[in-house]
């Protein structure tokens, strides 16, 4: 693939890590963009499969390409039961219901996943919980129990001092 002479001097232009970039997507791009010829030139499914932009028709034994600007006319020469695209063992109906299974199935599990990890996020909580009320009590009946000590305490000096003086109760 060679450069066109305005895409040479932008290289020229621009810094080197954005000529090596730019260059990159140029070829990236040129790569992957197919035009009429190449597809129409493919005479089996293995060789007009290569190109991105092409499908193969079974039916019709024919390479064609399509149009990415609207859904309705990608494979307009052939039909989706007989259209084959990016590979030869599939058509593309199968292609779109496995890729839509597939998909399903990846977003189920992500939902399992984030349920499951907020359900025991809920109980570490709910335990986390459990253990500080625990604390908390046992906290209260020592703080309950030294409060009943000093009650008691009191209560004995109280009748020391009023039987050292004759105070009846």
């Amino acid at each position: 693939m060679t450069a066109s002479p305005q895409q040479f001097a932008l290289l020229h232009l621009c810094s080197m890590d954005k000529a090596i970039v730019f260059g990159i997507i140029v070829a990236l791009v040129g790569a992957n963009s197919t035009d009429m010829s190449s597809c129409e030139n493919s005479i089996t499914c293995e060789t007009c499969s290569l190109h991105s932009s092409c499908y193969w028709c079974t039916s019709s034994h024919s390479c064609h390409s399509y149009s990415l600007n609207n859904f309705d006319t990608y494979f307009q020469y052939c039909d989706w039961a007989d259209a084959r695209w990016m590979q030869c063992f599939m058509n593309v109906k199968g292609l779109i219901i496995i890729t839509t299974v597939f998909v399903a199935l990846l977003l189920m599990a992500v939902i399992s996943f984030f349920l499951w990890y907020k359900i025991r996020r809920q109980r570490v909580k709910k335990e986390a919980m459990k253990k500080r009320m625990a604390e908390e009590e046992e906290r209260n009946i020592i703080r309950q129990h030294e409060l009943d000590v000093k009650h008691e305490e009191r209560k004995k000096l109280t009748d020391e001092i009023r039987n050292r003086y004759g105070i009846a109760e």
